[in-house]
């Protein structure tokens, strides 16, 4: 097996870039082929092209800020579009949706009521949640 390697230092001292086939048993052994060298399809203008200087910093692009989807429950939003939510928060504005939704589902809330706003529902909201939980809801 042959196994092409180039010569960084021809490279640097003449521009042209060649590779030397050599044998895959003497790569790493540090022998050297006497093959005649067999020219590598990258032109020499290209060797180079990209090279910095070592206090010449690389940009580097920030990653895109990833907008989170919104939160929904049963199609109905829980937060605004660019808004982000603490979990706790997330968490207690889905349990009140469901809850509105079961009251509107039993007939305690007129289906025309509004969407919260920001996490606040209206009163009759308020007190639709608050009958179906007496309703529901069985204690000792």
């Amino acid at each position: 097996m042959l196994v092409e390697t180039v010569n960084l230092n021809t490279v640097a001292a003449t521009g042209q870039v060649s590779a030397v086939p050599r044998p895959a048993a003497a790569v790493g052994a540090g022998r050297r082929s006497a093959a005649t060298p067999v020219p590598v399809s990258a032109p020499a203008a290209a060797v180079g092209a990209g090279r910095r200087s070592a206090a010449t910093p690389v940009p580097v692009s920030a990653p895109a800020a990833a907008v989170p989807p919104v939160a929904r429950i049963n199609g109905v939003p829980l937060h605004a579009d660019a808004e982000v939510l603490p979990t706790e928060v997330l968490r207690q504005r889905a349990c009140t949706e469901l809850l509105r939704q079961a009251a509107m589902q039993d007939g305690l809330l007129d289906a025309a009521d509004g969407a919260p706003t920001d996490g606040v529902v209206s009163e009759a909201a308020s007190a639709a949640i608050d009958a179906w939980l007496e309703r529901e809801l069985r204690l000792p």
